[in-house]
């Protein structure tokens, strides 16, 4: 799930930036054809992302609320570990975008590109300084979308923060609920100082943000109470759950402080979340043994695929004037699209061998 999930991640961004008002000629079956599959594979990046906080709150959530429970939950391994596995991707992530974006506004046309896919990148992009040093710590830190934006053309990096804030935030509220007298004085601060952090990263030209903040975090703990759907019973009676709280989300969730094009979203991306605890509680109970290989393969690099493939792609187009002008729906735009997304795949395994591959080295060091 986390495989496809980077693909159809990159997918999405590569049809977006790739075809900008595209003609499709309704008469040509190929062309027509061609626009039906691209748009197919396409159409579900949002939701992939969904479907990364589900599983993220799955893997680590979920073992974090048993240590817990189990008085057998230590932060300093715990915090290493998560650290490690974001920093050694993010901070080599970070000076290839440098590189990449450096190529494409000093050597290309990506001044162009960017007026011209305001779709994607906002008007607004350049005047929040998002190519500077300061946006480069801010971040390499994981304070992006709270007191600045995402670095250069990675619009990617936004579910980063939410990752790490979620990592500690948990640990906290666990410490809370388990420490004794004194500690939770401490576990109480640090988790407030989080969720303010949460509440105050409203801004101009994102002022929803908090709410974002919120309801991911929702999300990724709906991941965490998958981990305990492992036995029969609580399949059974865990469907029921997420069967009424599916109900209750579709028909009855309506704030009025939150514009309805945000709370349709927030609802269907609850949704999402729900449909994929099911399927992931399901597949613990089919044999798919024969998909292990091919599945710990494609996602052993897909963080690596997830935080470069953006402005490898930008780069990419920028140089090409026939990229640049964007392209239709023909045997021609299918093939720069294969193209190009096979190269995005090439680069992140080879970037993830000098990544993700050494993480365990990395532990082991620290």
């Amino acid at each position: 799930m986390r495989a496809l999930a980077a693909q159809a991640v990159v997918l999405g961004h590569l049809h977006q930036i790739l075809f900008i008002n595209p003609i499709t000629d309704n008469e040509n079956s190929i062309n027509l054809l061609i626009q039906n599959v691209i748009s197919s594979l396409s159409s579900v990046s949002h939701e992939a992302v969904v479907v990364f906080f589900i599983i993220s709150g799955y893997l680590v959530g979920g073992r974090v609320i048993k240590d817990s429970i189990n008085q057998s939950f230590y932060f300093k391994p715990f915090l290493k570990n998560r650290i490690t596995r974001l920093l050694i991707v993010l901070v080599p992530a970070l000076f290839l975008t440098a590189l990449f974006d450096y190529v494409s506004f000093n050597y290309a046309d990506g001044m162009g590109v960017l007026n011209s896919r305001q779709h994607f990148y906002p008007q607004w992009w350049l005047a929040v300084n998002t190519f500077g040093l300061q946006a480069f710590i801010t971040n390499l830190s994981f304070f992006q979308m709270i007191l600045g934006f995402q670095f250069g053309t990675n619009l990617s990096l936004w579910s980063l923060s939410n990752e790490f804030w979620y990592y500690l935030l948990l640990p906290l509220l666990m410490g809370i609920i388990f420490s004794e007298n004194n500690k939770k004085i401490l576990f109480i601060l640090l988790s407030s100082c989080i969720l303010a952090l949460f509440i105050f990263s409203s801004k101009e030209h994102d002022p929803y943000r908090p709410v974002y903040y919120f309801y991911n975090f929702i999300i990724w703990l709906l991941g965490a109470f998958a981990f305990f759907i492992n036995t029969h019973q609580r399949l059974v009676f865990s469907s029921l759950i997420l069967f009424l709280l599916g109900v209750l989300v579709k028909f009855s969730l309506n704030i009025d402080t939150i514009p309805s094009e945000l709370l349709a979203l927030i609802k269907s991306d609850l949704l999402i979340g729900i449909a994929t605890i099911m399927m992931m509680s399901l597949l613990r109970f089919i044999p798919i043994k024969i998909l292990k290989s091919r599945a710990f393969f494609f996602s052993g690099y897909s963080f690596s695929l997830y935080i470069i493939h953006l402005p490898l792609f930008f780069m990419m187009i920028s140089l090409s004037q026939t990229l640049g002008k964007g392209l239709l729906y023909n045997p021609i735009g299918l093939g720069y699209f294969i193209f190009l997304w096979i190269m995005s795949n090439l680069l992140a395994w080879s970037f993830s061998l000098l990544t993700e591959r050494q993480t365990k080295y990395l532990r082991e060091k620290l």
